[in-house]
C-alpha cells in the first residue's frame, strides 16, 4: 500500500486576480482621459506619460474595458453597457469643452463664448450621463486615493 498525501496548497491560479478586475491606476486614468476625452494624439499621451504609444493604447483598452464592466447596471447586455460608456464618455467631452469655453469667456468677454456655452449647456442636459462618474466610479473601486484632479497634475510634470 502506498501511503496518501493531501495537498492543502492551493493552486497559484487561484489567488490571481484578471487584470480587468483591477481597478485603473491613476496613470491609465490619465491615459484614457487623454486620449478619449480630451483627444490627445498617442504621441501626446506617451510624451507626457514617459510611456511608449503601444502602452497608451493598452490602457486606454484597458481602461475601457473596465469602464464597460463597472458601470452599473442591472442584467443589460454588452452592446448596451458600450452604449452608456459612450454616453459617458460624450458627457466627459462635453464637459471639457464648457470648462474651456467658460474660461475663454472669463478672460474676454467675447459674446461668441456665450453662444458656445448655451449649446454645451443644451447638448449636456440631453445626455443621460452626468460628467465625472467615470473617475468617481474609478475612485470608489480604489482607484485614486487621491482628491480628483491631483493625479493629472502629478503625471503631466
Amino acid at each position: 500500500m502506498t501511503p496518501t498525501t493531501t495537498d492543502t496548497t492551493a493552486s497559484p491560479s487561484s489567488f490571481v486576480l484578471s487584470p480587468s478586475s483591477l481597478a485603473p491606476s491613476p496613470r491609465d486614468l490619465l491615459a484614457y482621459e487623454r486620449i478619449i476625452i480630451d483627444g490627445a494624439t498617442t504621441r501626446q499621451a506617451a510624451e507626457e506619460l514617459k510611456i511608449s504609444q503601444t502602452r497608451v493604447r493598452q490602457l486606454v483598452h484597458r481602461v475601457a474595458d473596465w469602464l464597460e464592466k463597472n458601470l452599473p447596471a442591472a442584467n443589460e447586455s454588452r452592446q448596451a453597457a458600450q452604449i452608456r460608456l459612450a454616453l459617458h464618455i460624450a458627457a466627459e467631452r462635453l464637459h471639457r469643452y464648457l470648462n474651456e469655453a467658460q474660461l475663454a469667456w472669463q478672460q474676454t468677454r467675447e459674446t461668441k463664448y456665450l453662444t458656445v456655452i448655451i449649446r454645451l449647456l443644451t447638448a449636456l442636459s440631453k445626455i443621460p450621463a452626468h460628467p465625472q462618474t467615470l473617475l468617481a466610479l474609478a475612485d470608489d473601486h480604489g482607484a485614486g486615493s487621491q482628491p480628483a484632479g491631483s493625479w493629472e497634475v502629478e503625471a503631466r510634470h
